[in-house]
């Protein structure tokens, strides 16, 4: 696409980009991949290229995929916990 630019960024590195440059990110099926300390990682990240008052976009199974999880899981689940 001749009006984008594309980068491939490292798992655990700051991206490339400066602090408040995008107006929005968007993120699908990137976190439900990831383990708590890379989903922590990567949200600090999208607010740190974030523009105060910019969108963002992600995706996750949430309610979904509820009935896949076992009964210890859907506690946690249901306490706010990442599952």
């Amino acid at each position: 696409l001749p009006f984008a630019r594309f980068a491939v960024n490292e798992l655990d590195a700051p991206l490339e980009y400066g602090c408040e440059t995008f107006d929005a990110v968007y993120a699908f099926s990137v976190f439900t991949h990831l383990p708590a300390a890379l989903q922590t990682h990567w949200m600090s990240e999208l607010h740190r290229v974030l523009r105060p008052g910019g969108a963002l976009v992600l995706s996750l199974h949430g309610d979904a995929l509820l009935p896949k999880l076992n009964r210890s899981e859907r506690g946690a689940y249901r306490r706010g916990a990442l599952v």
